[in-house]
């Protein structure tokens, strides 16, 4: 009888989550950018829309990887 596989690694569990919210990190970068781009911070509205795709994918990656942490239980 083979043994069983091995669990997956911490890593490779939470790898999509933790990318995810690598890339709303991204997004809060690129907001900032764009906000402040004259110097002083006024958001136009592609500023506000990097927000907003910024919030969608971090709020999927956080929910990935609480998803993950409670079948882990």
């Amino acid at each position: 009888m083979p043994a069983p596989a091995p669990a997956p690694g911490l890593l490779r569990r939470y790898a999509l989550g933790l990318w995810l919210c690598g890339i709303a990190a991204l997004g809060a970068i690129e907001f900032h950018r764009a906000a402040c781009a004259t110097g002083t911070c006024a958001p136009s509205l592609v500023a506000w829309l990097w927000l907003a795709g910024t919030c969608a994918t971090g709020l999927s990656g956080v929910a990935l990887l609480l998803r993950e942490l409670r079948r882990r239980r």
